[in-house]
């Protein structure tokens, strides 16, 4: 079969002459025309790639529909019929592909219907009745994509679209660039794990550059292989993409590089009409990526500038220098969430945070201590505004297994003796032991801002109960704590759960 070019390829899915209020479509209508230039099948050969495509065809017909029309219009799948949808109705779309042996008819009372009515929309959206096409999984090929290519730049009333898991290759993304750039209402796109390259990247960021009017809030391309000039080529597209407030990147192999250019497209910038061009980008996720302390710090200077509340760097090789960056940014007042699990934190990095948190005296010994725990680094070199700089905006951290050890974690804990707005704090599998845990109990003795706290699996012992118990039950506005995984005896472990007792959320 050879492969259409351009989007004026796509075959007529509603002639002129069909009246949809009293012609339903069906699966085999044979009033559905050819791919133009396809040499013509029969028998066996012919019902596989036509099953394939035969999805996406269908769906492409009723999304044609005016939506107000969708009530009155009926849809008839073998034995099974669909209609009476309401046009404020939460849609579902679901494409089965079917498969049929080579010499197995093929039975179409049997086939399934492809539209139905969902009762658990897949996500969240905002009105929840919004409509949405899920195609997760279902391999659509090409001419899958062209079909729904075809429906986005007609059917503007379709605000969330998943091709997650659908091995996408480069005429698939042409056909959904192009659809995109005359699409005027989608507002969500999942296209993870679809094998998309730096090309398919910029092919993507082409079509959504040409939309008349930017629709897109929310962009999810996890798990490809952008690499960082795919990365630089989604970068480029957010200076004038105002309605973006949602990205997400998470193990697309984006290095330095990339977060550098991601960092240079966050930073607003004077264009020819001495107008400033900024990313309104809230939410970013460079997660298991290949990240380290140049890409950390090219990030942390464009986040004092930025919108920027949510930031996941979790599972990058970012260390103590790019994370003293990160922790100077902080103090901007913009970042309310930061994930750097899985990063080489440590002790200075710690500190450095901790600093940002609105610490403000560090004892002798935790400055002796800390030296000693991180040879060849000064343990305070960390942002020294943050020492005359009140508590930031930060409302969530998350530092599992970043290697604090107990002197991070004294530090930490000594900040929330004066910070007051942190409300989540995650410091899993950090070897803290039983004297980081003493330190940090009694420096958060008396807190009343953190509702989250989890100190799972990190190696405390029996000692630490009796400073821990106390430190716990004086938190009042606590709702979940986890100290599993820990040295604990059944009688302490008894001690802790009375000490929890006004926490609903307890894991031991």
């Amino acid at each position: 079969m050879s492969v259409p070019t351009a989007m004026s390829s796509f075959p007529n899915f509603l002639p002129a002459s069909r009246n949809v209020e009293t012609e339903p479509l069906r699966p085999n209508d044979p009033a559905a025309p050819q791919q133009p230039g396809a040499p013509s099948k029969s028998g066996a050969q012919a019902r596989k790639p036509a099953a394939r495509g035969q999805a996406a065809g269908l769906l492409a017909r009723l999304a044609a529909v005016p939506r107000n029309d969708l009530a009155q219009t009926a849809w008839r799948t073998g034995r099974s019929l669909v209609g009476q949808f309401s046009t404020a109705a939460s849609i579902s779309v679901f494409a089965s592909r079917t498969r049929t042996e080579a010499a197995a008819p093929v039975k179409t009372a049997e086939a399934r219907p492809l539209l139905t009515q969902s009762k658990a929309p897949a996500w969240r959206l905002d009105p929840p009745d919004a409509p949405q096409l899920s195609l997760t999984g279902r391999q659509i090929g090409w001419e899958g994509v062209e079909s729904v290519a075809k429906m986005l730049s007609v059917n503007h009333a379709l605000k969330s679209l998943d091709l997650s898991q659908n091995s996408l290759d480069t005429h698939g993304v042409q056909y959904l660039g192009e659809g995109l750039a005359q699409n005027r209402g989608l507002e969500r796109l999942d296209l993870a794990t679809n094998n998309l390259d730096a090309q398919n990247a910029r092919y993507l960021a082409q079509g959504l550059q040409k939309q008349a009017e930017p629709t897109l809030t929310w962009l999810r391309l996890d798990h490809n292989y952008l690499r960082d000039k795919g990365t630089a080529a989604i970068a480029a597209l957010l200076p004038d993409y105002p309605t973006l407030r949602s990205l997400s990147l998470r193990s697309t192999r984006t290095g330095d590089e990339g977060a550098i250019a991601i960092a240079h497209a966050l930073e607003p910038t004077a264009n020819s009409d001495e107008r400033i061009d900024a990313s309104e980008l809230q939410h970013l996720d460079l997660s298991e990526n290949l990240i380290g302390d140049e890409g950390a710090e090219a990030l942390a200077q464009a986040l004092v500038l930025s919108r920027v509340e949510t930031l996941d760097l979790s599972g990058n090789r970012i260390g103590e220098d790019g994370v003293e960056a990160l922790a100077r940014a902080l103090v901007s007042g913009h970042i309310k969430t930061l994930d750097l699990s899985g990063n080489k934190v440590g002790v200075a990095g710690a500190l450095a945070l901790a600093i940002a948190l609105g610490s403000r005296d560090n004892p002798p010994e935790a400055r002796a201590s800390a030296s000693g725990n991180a040879p060849g680094h000064d343990a305070f070199a960390a942002p020294a505004t943050g020492a005359d700089t009140a508590p930031c905006a930060l409302e969530t951290l998350t530092l599992a297994h970043a290697d604090i050890g107990p002197w991070g974690a004294m530090h930490l804990g000594e900040a929330l003796t004066e910070n007051t707005r942190l409300k989540r704090l995650d410091l899993r599998e950090n070897g803290i032991g039983t004297p980081g845990a003493k330190f940090f109990a009694k420096y958060v003795k008396g807190n009343a801002s953190l509702e989250v706290l989890q100190l799972s699996d990190n190696k405390i012992g029996d000692d630490a109960v009796p400073t821990l118990a106390e430190a716990l039950s004086s938190m009042t506005s606590l709702r979940e704590v986890d100290l599993s995984g820990n040295r604990f005896s059944d009688e302490n472990v008894e001690k802790l759960f009375e000490a929890c007792g006004h926490i609903p959320n307890v894991y031991l």
